[in-house]
């Protein structure tokens, strides 16, 4: 996709490049405890940057991955945003006031990779949930919040053991379209 968007107007790469990465990118900015207006208007103003600089972007997979380079341009759009409105990340809860300071490689990668396994287990979830019937996916859900087997096969009116194949398929498919996103995206 990447190698796609050299060509700044190849409009079905751009929208893929933007329905993979927008919700990230707003996920990013809302960990940085921006509320959601100007998280939304902040994704707009990365999107438009990033539109205007990967036709030059060459990606190196020994500088770090794509996500992280992603990361660090929204981290830079958020100072440039918040300067803009003459406030300071040190007005801002804790979390975002260390943007302010130097942020190494490592913690920069150490985020974007946090962020990344939860957008990606979440979009995962959204596309293998529609495989299953309500009742599995609640199965599913429950056992992970960690309620007990006997619990969830009392409130779904299944046996035990049919929980356990729930959870297994689930899990199975759920691992596979997470490696899947993750070859595609990652």
């Amino acid at each position: 996709m990447l190698i796609r968007l050299k060509d700044q107007y190849d409009e079905k790469s751009w929208e893929e490049f933007v329905a993979t990465y927008r919700q990230y990118i707003y996920n990013v900015v809302r960990r940085m405890e921006l509320n959601h207006h100007d998280a939304l208007e902040i994704v707009q103003l990365v999107l438009i940057k990033l539109w205007k600089k990967l036709p030059d972007f060459s990606y190196d997979n020994y500088r770090g991955k794509f996500r992280n380079w992603l990361y660090t341009v929204t981290a830079n759009q958020v100072r440039d945003f918040l300067r803009g409105k003459n406030l300071s990340l040190s007005k801002l809860p804790d979390s975002s006031a260390e943007l302010d300071k130097s942020v190494s490689a490592p913690e920069i990668e150490a985020i974007a990779e946090k962020e990344w396994k939860t957008y990606i287990s979440n979009l995962a979830w959204e596309k293998v949930k529609k495989h299953f019937s309500e009742g599995v996916c609640r199965a599913f859900l429950l056992s992970i919040e960690g309620v007990g087997v006997e619990q969830i096969s009392a409130e779904i009116g299944v046996s035990e053991s049919s929980i356990y194949v729930y959870k297994k398929r689930v899990q199975d498919r759920l691992q596979e379209e997470i490696a899947y996103l993750n070859s595609e995206f990652g």
